[in-house]
C-alpha cells in the first residue's frame, strides 16, 4: 500500500456493505481504484444472505440508481476485495471467477439457491454490460421487480405451507431451460427436472420467449426424449423465430421442412423451401446457400441454371475450404465439396467425361476427409447417411481412375499446383535436391501466413491414393530431368510465391518458380513420382 497502514474492515461494517447501507469510502475512506486487495483485513467474516441481497435490490430500485454506478460502486469492490469476507467462497468455490461457471442444474429451493442464481445472473449481465448501457437504470438493466418478486414468493412459501412451492419467475425458467438445452444430458435426468423443463418450456413458448420457441421448436423437429416428432409445431416455432426474432437458422429449418415435404407426407413444396432458403441465405445462412444452388442445379421450382449453381457452390467452396484448413471442422466444407464434385458430372460431354469424373472424385475424396473429421467432433443430423451416400457415389467413379498403394508416377506434379495455388499471397520456401540417376527431390514449405491466426496448413488430395491430407509442406521427386536451373549460390534453396508451367517444344513442360513476377528457378522432367502422405 506504498507505506499506508491496512484497512481495518470489522463485521459490522461488512454487513451494512453487503445491504448496501454503506458504500465503499464509508468503510475505506478511499477511491476503490487506490486499493488493492492486499491493502484490506477483516477481523471477522459476515456471511452475506438473501435478505440482504433483497435489501440491495430495494434500495437501488427506490433510488433510481444507474447501472454503471452499481457495478462500479458496489459490485466491483465487492468481487475484488470482499468476495471471501463476505463467504461467497463458500457458494460459489475459491475465486469470483467460478460465479460464472456455476450451473444452475437444479430448482432453487434454499434461500442461498436463490442468491446463488441471482448473483450469478448479476455477474452474467455485469460481463455483457457496454458503454452503450451506461445510463440505463438497474433496475430496467436486471429486471428488479422480477427478482424481487422472486424473493417475495419464496419468503411466501416459506411462511404459509398452503401456497404450493415451485413459483418461479420467467427470467429463472429461462435460465433452467437453458441449462438443460442437450437431450443427451436431459434424458437422463429425474422425472423433476424433466417434468419442470418442458412445462417451463411450453409456459415460455407460449408467451413468445425465444430461446423456448428454439428447444421447443427443434425437439419437435424429429422428436426428442422429452417431445414427441411435431413437424407443424416444429415449423410454428420457427415462423415465430425468423419473422419476430431475426433467427436466420430457422428459416434455413423451414425451408427444410418443406423441401423434404414433412407437412405434405414426403411431397416437397419446392416453392415454400425456395423462398424460406431465400429468406435464410439472406441472413447469410450457408446451408441455405447450397441448397438454393441444389434447387437451381436441379431446376426445382426455378429453371434449370447450371451455371448459377456453380458460381454459387464455387464461391461457397473457396471460403470453407480456407475455414476448414483453420481447423473448422465442424463446418460445412464437407458439404459444399460434395456439391463441387456433383458440379463436375453435369452435362459432360464424351470428350471431357473422363477428366470430369476424375475433378469430380477429387472433391469427392475431400468431401469424405472434412466428414471423418466432423463426425468424430460431433454429431449432426443425417451426417451418416451423407456419408452412406457420398461412398456410393465414389464407388462407382474409382473404378475408371487407377489407384497406387505407394507411389505413382505422373507427367505433373498436380499437387505442386493445388498447394501453391489454394493461398495467394503467401511465401513458399523450395528445396532442391539432386540424387541418384539423374532425379531431383522437390520439396516445398509454406512459410508465410495471412495473419497470426492462420494455421499455415493446406488441403492436398491424392486422388490415386484415394486420401487427403493438411498439411504445410509437400514433396514429389523428378525423374529423368531435362531442365533444372536456380541460382549456383542459392545452393538449391530459394523463396517464391508462385509457380506455373513454361512450354517446351518436343519435350514435356517445364516448372517454373517465381518470386515478385520473376523466375527463379525452374525444373523440367519426363515424369514426376508423388509418395503417399503420412496421414
Amino acid at each position: 500500500m506504498n507505506g499506508r497502514k491496512k484497512i481495518y474492515i470489522s463485521k459490522e461494517m461488512l454487513r451494512d456493505y453487503a445491504s448496501m447501507s454503506k458504500n465503499w469510502n464509508d468503510i475505506t475512506v478511499l477511491p476503490y481504484s487506490r486499493v488493492s486487495p492486499d491493502d484490506i483485513e477483516c477481523t471477522e467474516y459476515y456471511r452475506m444472505d438473501l435478505e440482504d441481497m433483497e435489501e440491495v435490490l430495494k434500495k437501488c430500485r427506490d433510488l433510481h440508481i444507474t447501472a454503471i454506478s452499481f457495478f462500479l460502486n458496489w459490485w466491483e469492490p465487492l468481487i475484488v476485495h470482499l468476495y471471501e469476507y463476505l463467504c461467497l467462497s463458500d457458494l460459489f468455490g475459491d475465486t469470483p471467477a467460478n460465479i460464472k461457471g456455476s450451473r444452475f442444474t437444479f430448482l432453487p429451493v434454499s434461500d442461498d439457491d436463490f442468491l446463488m442464481w441471482i448473483i450469478r445472473k448479476i455477474y452474467l449481465m455485469y460481463e455483457d454490460f457496454t458503454l452503450s448501457d451506461m445510463q440505463i437504470d438497474l433496475c430496467d438493466y436486471l429486471q428488479i421487480d422480477q427478482l424481487l418478486l422472486q424473493i417475495k414468493w419464496h419468503w411466501e412459501t416459506e411462511e404459509n405451507e398452503q401456497i404450493l412451492p415451485g413459483r418461479y419467475i420467467d427470467a429463472l425458467k429461462r435460465d433452467f431451460i437453458r441449462e438443460y438445452d442437450n437431450d443427451m444430458i436431459l434424458r437422463d435426468q429425474d422425472p423433476v427436472i424433466r417434468s419442470a423443463f418442458k412445462t417451463f418450456t411450453d409456459e415460455l413458448a407460449e408467451k413468445g420467449d425465444f430461446d423456448a420457441l428454439r428447444i421447443k421448436g427443434y425437439a419437435c423437429y424429429g422428436g426428442s426424449s422429452i417431445y414427441d416428432c411435431n413437424w407443424q409445431t416444429a415449423a410454428d416455432c420457427m415462423e415465430k423465430l425468423w419473422k419476430d426474432g431475426g433467427f436466420g437458422y430457422a428459416a434455413n429449418t423451414l425451408g427444410y421442412i418443406y423441401y423434404y415435404g414433412r407437412l405434405s407426407e414426403g411431397t416437397p413444396d419446392y416453392e415454400k423451401a425456395f423462398y424460406y432458403y431465400s429468406v435464410a441465405s439472406a441472413f447469410g445462412i450457408t446451408e441455405s446457400k447450397y441448397k438454393l444452388a441444389d434447387m437451381f442445379l436441379k431446376g426445382q421450382y426455378v429453371h434449370k441454371n447450371l451455371p448459377l449453381a456453380a458460381g454459387m457452390i464455387e464461391k461457397l467452396y473457396g471460403e470453407y475450404r480456407y475455414r476448414f484448413e483453420q481447423g473448422d471442422f465442424e463446418g460445412e466444407f464437407a458439404d459444399v465439396a460434395l456439391r463441387m464434385g456433383n458440379i463436375q458430372l453435369e452435362d459432360m460431354s464424351p470428350l471431357s467425361s473422363d477428366l470430369m469424373k476424375f475433378r469430380a472424385y477429387r472433391f469427392y475424396l475431400q468431401a469424405e476427409f472434412a466428414l471423418t473429421l466432423r463426425m468424430q467432433e460431433t454429431k449432426f443430423f443425417g451426417d451418416e447417411s451423407v456419408m452412406k451416400k457420398l461412398r456410393e457415389k465414389m464407388s462407382s467413379l474409382s473404378l475408371d481412375i487407377p489407384h497406387a498403394r505407394k507411389t505413382y508416377k505422373d507427367n505433373t506434379p498436380s499437387q505442386l499446383f493445388e498447394f501453391v495455388g489454394s493461398h495467394a499471397y503467401c511465401l513458399y520456401e523450395l528445396k532442391l535436391r539432386a540424387l541418384k540417376n539423374n532425379r531431383v527431390k522437390v520439396t516445398v514449405t509454406r512459410i508465410s501466413r495471412y495473419d497470426d491466426k492462420d494455421s499455415g496448413l493446406t488441403l492436398v488430395c491424392y486422388p490415386y491414393f484415394d486420401c487427403c491430407d493438411l498439411t504445410d509442406s509437400l514433396s514429389f521427386i523428378a525423374s529423368s530431368v531435362m531442365t533444372c536451373e536456380y541460382p549456383e549460390e542459392s545452393d538449391g534453396v530459394l523463396i517464391f510465391d508462385t509457380v506455373t508451367t513454361s512450354e517446351n517444344r518436343n519435350r514435356p513442360d517445364s516448372i517454373v518458380f517465381i518470386y515478385n513476377g520473376r523466375p527463379v528457378a525452374m525444373i523440367g522432367a519426363a515424369s514426376y513420382e508423388i509418395r503417399r502422405p503420412r496421414t
